[in-house]
C-alpha cells in the first residue's frame, strides 16, 4: 500500500466535471475497447494540451552542487529517456530541460495560456525532488503536484527546468515529464467541457431513467465541436464551437451534480521493517504533515491511524 504522501490530492470542486468518476469507470470497462464518444475527444484534446518532454540531461549532484543554475552549461551531460534513471542507482541526481514555449501545438494556440509542469519518479522508496525554474527553486517535496511554469506563456521563451532528485539505494524510473497547456483568459476550457461529457457517458450508460433524452444532448455537444477550425488554424471558430458545446451540455449540470463521490486514502507505515527506526519516525512525520495539510485545505477531510506509536 502506498503511504499517504503518495496519494494525489483531487477533491476540489468544479462545476461539472465529476474527475474521480470516469477513472473508476473507466478502469471497470474492457481494456480492448478503444474510447469513443467524447472520452476519444478527451484523449484528442489531451494529444493538443500535453507535451511530453521524454530526454533530459543528467548529472550527478556530487561535484556539482549548483546545477540548477540558469547558465549552467549541461552539453556533455549524460542523456537519458523516460523510465530510466542515471547510471548510478541512488544518490542525487540533477535533470535539466530547456523548453522553449511554441506559438501553436496542433493547431491550438497557447498564447496567454498558464503553462505547468509534471513530473512524477517512480521508485520503491520515496524520492525528494526539488523543482528549479530559471535557477530559482519553485517545489519541494515527494509527490508534487503540477508546477505552475507561468500563468502567461510566450511563444518563444525559454524556460530552464531543472530537478534534484534524491533516490534511495533502489530502482527509480523517471515515469512522467511533461507540459501541461490551460485555457487562456476568455478563451472556454475544453478539457473541463470533454471530462465533463465523458462523465455524462458513462453515467448515462447504467442509469436508465431519461437515458435517451440524455444520449441526445451529449450526442449533440460531441457533434457541434469543431475540430477542422484546429487544422486551419481558425481560433475564434474552434472557441465559438466549444461555447456552443458547453451550452449544449448545461441542461445535465444538475444531474452530474446529484452524484457524489467518496475518496478514502491509506497511509500504512511499517513500524522498523527492513529499516532503522530513524526512518520510521521520518516516514510517519512526512504522512502526519501531508494529513495535516490536507486537513487545512478541505475541512471535511478525516484521518485516523491504529498504531498510538505514530500518534507518540
Amino acid at each position: 500500500m502506498l503511504p499517504l504522501r503518495h496519494l494525489r490530492s483531487g477533491l476540489k470542486s468544479f462545476p461539472l466535471a465529476l474527475l474521480f468518476l470516469p477513472v473508476a469507470l473507466h478502469a471497470q470497462a474492457p481494456a480492448a475497447q478503444p474510447p469513443t464518444g467524447c472520452a476519444a475527444m478527451l484523449e484528442k484534446w489531451k494529444a493538443v494540451a500535453t507535451v511530453p518532454l521524454p530526454e533530459w540531461r543528467v548529472h550527478s549532484y556530487e561535484g556539482l552542487p549548483n546545477g540548477a543554475a540558469a547558465d549552467v552549461d549541461d552539453s556533455a551531460w549524460e542523456s537519458v529517456k523516460m523510465w530510466t534513471w542515471p547510471n548510478t542507482s541512488s544518490g542525487t541526481s540533477w535533470f535539466r530541460q530547456s523548453v522553449v514555449v511554441p506559438s501553436t501545438i496542433l493547431g491550438y494556440d497557447v498564447r496567454n495560456a498558464p503553462l505547468r509542469f509534471r513530473v512524477n519518479v517512480d521508485s520503491e522508496y520515496p524520492v525528494y525532488m526539488s523543482v528549479y525554474v530559471n535557477g530559482m527553486v519553485r517545489a519541494q517535496g515527494y509527490d508534487l503536484e503540477p508546477l505552475l511554469l507561468t500563468g502567461i506563456a510566450e511563444p518563444g521563451q525559454k524556460i530552464v527546468i531543472a530537478v534534484k532528485a534524491d533516490a534511495p539505494a533502489a530502482k527509480v524510473r523517471l515515469t512522467t515529464a511533461q507540459l501541461e497547456i490551460g485555457a487562456a483568459p476568455g478563451r472556454p476550457d475544453v478539457r473541463m467541457l470533454l471530462e465533463s461529457c465523458a462523465t455524462a457517458e458513462m453515467l448515462n450508460a447504467v442509469v436508465t431513467e431519461g437515458k435517451e433524452q440524455r444520449a441526445q444532448q451529449i450526442e449533440a455537444t460531441r457533434n457541434v465541436i469543431d475540430w477542422a477550425a484546429l487544422n486551419r488554424n481558425d481560433q475564434r471558430a474552434f472557441d465559438e464551437s466549444v461555447r456552443r458545446a458547453q451550452e449544449k451540455l448545461e441542461p445535465l449540470r444538475n444531474w452530474l451534480q446529484s452524484f457524489s463521490i467518496r475518496a478514502v486514502g491509506n497511509a500504512h507505515i511499517d513500524m522498523a521493517w527492513l529499516w532503522p527506526w530513524t526512518e520510521t519516525v521520518e516516514v510517519t512525520r512526512n504522512t502526519f504533515a501531508s494529513v495535516l495539510n490536507l486537513m487545512q485545505e478541505y475541512p471535511d477531510f478525516t484521518f485516523t491511524h491504529g498504531s498510538p506509536a505514530n500518534y507518540a
